[in-house]
């Protein structure tokens, strides 16, 4: 008996182990846009992108209007997992938020303009039964309502 019980003990440690060193794959996104054509100048819609991270409050890294591109400063985002992005997390971590990088490239002339919006989350995944908490950095996809943000607000929706 004493056996069977220590044989026990033994698979479930074993499984046990396995499993919290398996990972929660990030789900699955459907494919979105990342650039919108609009019936608007290029400085129109310029003034918009720079006025979308003003709101935001993210500060802007890099600017060159000749050359139609916007750079944010790494933003930290309060999320949830699969609200802005969908992150990859070791098994029985949470993600705590997340670091996007924004990019927006603004092409076009005084009729139409056209708008690409690239971006680069990484996430923060925290396991909080352990004192101290233990934090690690993750890999994400953007769910694409940041994009969609930016790219509404630059539509005037």
């Amino acid at each position: 008996m004493a056996s069977h019980i220590k044989k026990y003990i033994g698979i479930t440690a074993l499984a046990f182990t396995l499993t919290a060193c398996a990972s929660t794959p990030a789900p699955v996104i459907e494919r979105f846009d990342t650039s919108r054509t609009y019936n608007m100048s290029r400085d129109q819609a310029w003034d918009r992108a720079v006025e979308w991270f003003a709101v935001q409050n993210i500060p802007i890294k890099a600017i060159e209007k000749e050359s139609g591109i916007i750079s944010g400063e790494a933003a930290y985002i309060k999320t949830v997992q699969g609200q802005y992005a969908a992150c990859e997390t070791p098994t029985f971590y949470g993600l705590n938020g997340a670091t996007a990088r924004i990019n927006i490239l603004i092409r076009g002339n005084s009729n139409q303009a056209t708008v690409q919006v690239n971006n680069t989350i990484v996430g923060e995944a925290i396991y909080s039964l352990s004192n101290p908490p233990q934090i690690q950095t993750v890999s994400c996809v953007s769910t694409g309502r940041l994009e969609n943000s930016i790219l509404n607000t630059i539509g005037g929706n």
